[in-house]
């Protein structure tokens, strides 16, 4: 179990707060992370983004993460294995895996991009993908800190008490009016002194919602190099 700090340092840089990770729990973190298989579609820089999850559940106490789009589940079963090495605290993973939410919309804004990405997801077998999620939260022993929700994000709003999130990892389809909604529904989520987690914050549709949580939330960081940014709730 990791310590937990009352009162933790305000965050000075992504570099500072990934080096709190104990190196017990930084080694379960990079065992889960290398148990899930990767393609193209999987995030880069999966244990990055997990121990800077992880950094920030150890110092703030967070006891409530939210990720819209798990995909194969190379953030979700990390944080959980956080949860369950404190014995504390619920992974929440929302993700209908099915192709017609995958596919991107707006062609206009990243076409190359967008049609490579549309013409994977197609031949992706989502039924597959699904049961291979729930295998391994049991296979890791994650199961009373993992909960899947098969379904649209705006479907499950009401499944996800307001201010209970402290983690919110927004991952799904990547169209603008997508992103923005995700944000619209779950920041009511959050719980004060919570974090957003954005993904692909480089790409152009998700623009937007940056400028969004910028202009009430307070900006942390970005990781250029596995393109994620860091938000501050309140």
């Amino acid at each position: 179990m990791f310590l937990r700090r009352r009162h933790p340092a305000p965050i000075e840089s992504q570099a500072e707060l990934i080096a709190t990770v104990p190196a017990e729990l930084r080694q379960r973190l990079a065992d889960v992370v290398e148990s899930v298989p990767t393609d193209f579609g999987s995030a880069p820089g999966g244990l990055t983004k997990a121990l800077t999850s992880a950094a920030l559940i150890q110092q703030y106490e967070l006891e409530s993460y939210v990720e819209i789009g798990v995909y194969r589940g190379r953030s979700l079963l990390p944080v959980a294995a956080v949860f369950a090495a404190a014995d504390r605290g619920s992974a929440i993973g929302i993700d209908p895996w099915e192709v017609t939410a995958a596919t991107q919309q707006d062609l206009h804004l990243f076409p190359e991009a967008a049609a490579t990405v549309n013409e994977f997801v197609r031949s992706l077998d989502w039924e597959a993908m699904f049961a291979d999620v729930g295998r391994r939260i049991v296979e890791l022993g994650l199961a009373e800190h993992c909960t899947l929700l098969r379904a649209r994000a705006s479907q499950v709003t009401d499944a996800i008490p307001d201010a209970s999130v402290g983690l919110l990892h927004i991952d799904g389809n990547h169209d603008e009016a997508s992103v923005l909604a995700d944000l619209e529904n779950y920041l009511p989520k959050m719980q004060p002194g919570g974090f957003v987690m954005l993904d692909d914050a480089a790409w152009e549709s998700v623009g937007v919602a940056r400028a969004v949580l910028e202009r009430s939330h307070r900006f942390l960081f970005v990781d250029e190099a596995n393109d994620f940014a860091v938000y501050a709730v309140g």
